[in-house]
């Protein structure tokens, strides 16, 4: 745990110093980000990897392997959440608050579900644990899907601010690997997927001014 909160410090450290740099560099009449799209952006992020890392962590109690686990949720969420922004892309309109209230539901959801048949899940073949895994994690996938998209075409309107929001959000999935690892040691693995939600409530905040 020690060790934990020292790498994080170290990373918080990084963190500010490289997203506080382009605010002082960016010259006058570009438009510089604004508070609310800085924490957007960064709570997306975070919610993101919570449940990337919910799922990883999950699947190796499923697999009993975490080289097959990592694989399969990074697969997963790499395939799901390009058909959720494909989707978005398609010119769908879908506001901010309904992709992150859906999606904040489906996690609740998804966590619930597979909490009661997670012992179940342990006495079927590989080959079905492989396709529940994935069917797990297709709804949630789809949606963690829209939230950037949505963010990067109606709230970070230009080169600069979409620019900023890519390096938020990596910050953001760099903090919160970190954050994930201690999570799961204090708390417990289930206490994962609450984080995520709260990332989400604080990303739907944080933009409540844009409706």
């Amino acid at each position: 745990e020690f060790v934990i909160g020292i790498v994080f410090v170290e990373a918080v450290g990084v963190t500010i110093f490289l997203l506080m740099i382009p605010l002082f560099v960016i010259t006058r009449g570009i438009k510089k980000p604004t508070l609310g799209q800085i924490f957007y952006f960064f709570a997306v992020g975070a919610g993101f990897m919570f449940v990337e890392l919910y799922f990883i962590k999950c699947f190796v109690l499923l697999f009993g392997d975490p080289v097959i686990s990592f694989t399969l949720v990074l697969a997963g969420m790499l395939i799901f959440t390009s058909f959720g922004g494909l989707w978005m892309h398609q010119k769908i309109q879908c506001s901010v608050q309904v992709a992150l209230l859906m999606l904040i539901g489906v996690l609740i959801l998804t966590a619930a579900v597979y909490e009661l048949l997670a012992a179940d899940l342990l006495k079927a073949s590989t080959t079905l644990r492989y396709l529940i895994a994935l069917l797990i994690l297709l709804p949630s996938g789809f949606l963690m899907g829209l939230p950037f998209p949505i963010g990067m075409r109606y709230i970070a309107s230009g080169p600069v601010q979409r620019a900023y929001a890519w390096s938020v959000n990596g910050c953001a999935s760099v903090l919160t690997s970190i954050v994930a690892a201690q999570v799961a040691i204090s708390f417990g693995i289930p206490f994962i997927i609450a984080c995520a939600v709260g990332a989400y409530l604080l990303a739907l905040l944080a933009i409540a001014k844009y409706g």
